[in-house]
C-alpha cells in the first residue's frame, strides 16, 4: 500500500509509534497540554460573550410542554459507559502490568485515561 492511500487508522498508528520514541517527561508534558487544552475547550473561557449577557434573576420557563427538550437520558448512558471504560482499563492494566510495561503500551493507557478524565471534568465540571 502506498503512502498516498494511508487511512486515518494508519496515520493514528504512526503517531502512536512516534510517541513511543519520546522520553517520559516529553510524553507527560504532551498529555498534560492536551488535557488542559481539551478541558479549556469543553469548559469554555468565560469570555466577553458571557460577561455582556444581562443578569435576569427571573428564569423563564418554556411556555409549552411541546418545546424541544434535551435528551438527558442519553448522558446517563454515556456516563455509565465512560465509567465502565475507565474502571475496566484500570483493572486490565493492573492485572497485566508486566505485559503492558514490557510492550511499552503505557502511553496507550495514559492517552485513554486522559481522554476519559477530560470527559468527566468537562461533564461534571
Amino acid at each position: 500500500m502506498s503512502t498516498a492511500t494511508m487511512t486515518l487508522g494508519m496515520r493514528l498508528d504512526a503517531c502512536l509509534n512516534q510517541l513511543q520514541d519520546l522520553s517520559s517527561t516529553q510524553l507527560y508534558g504532551i498529555i498534560v497540554a492536551l488535557t488542559v487544552s481539551l478541558c479549556w475547550m469543553l469548559l469554555g473561557t468565560g469570555g466577553p460573550e458571557l460577561q455582556d449577557m444581562p443578569h435576569n434573576p427571573e428564569i423563564k420557563k418554556p411556555k409549552s410542554s411541546t418545546a424541544k427538550q434535551p435528551r438527558w437520558h442519553l448522558f446517563k448512558y454515556i456516563n455509565v459507559l465512560a465509567t465502565i471504560l475507565l474502571v475496566g482499563s484500570v483493572v486490565q492494566f493492573a492485572t497485566g502490568f508486566d505485559y503492558y510495561y514490557e510492550r511499552s503500551l503505557l502511553s496507550h493507557f495514559l492517552l485513554g485515561w486522559s481522554l476519559l478524565l477530560c470527559y468527566f471534568f468537562g461533564f461534571f465540571g
